[in-house]
């Protein structure tokens, strides 16, 4: 079996060496592998999948319509703040949308 070495941050290693009795190992292995299985399904579903990205984009568009108007309905009760925080939000989440 092939090996790893991980790079863990300092206060991380100290509770991992005050607690010996716990196989870290095993449970970095599982994580790893809980997540390996996960993302192979994931690719078994989009593989099968006839949902196109241009199919995304107009989903993506029509939900970006609604939550403008929605949000200029409502831009009475919120303060321009509060808009701005939301298209802040949404900006965030189409940048991590396009990572996955």
């Amino acid at each position: 079996m092939p090996t790893m070495t991980l790079a863990i941050p300092n206060d991380l290693y100290d509770i991992m060496k005050s607690h010996k009795e716990i196989k870290w190992n095993e449970i970095a292995f599982k994580a790893m592998f809980g997540y390996a299985i996960k993302l192979k399904s994931l690719e078994k579903i989009v593989e099968k999948s006839e949902f196109s990205e241009n199919d995304a984009m107009q989903i993506d568009k029509k939900i970006k319509k609604s939550i403008r108007k929605h949000y200029e309905k409502e831009d009475a009760h919120f303060g321009k703040q509060d808009v701005v925080k939301v298209w802040k939000t949404i900006e965030l989440m189409e940048v991590l949308v396009m990572k996955i």
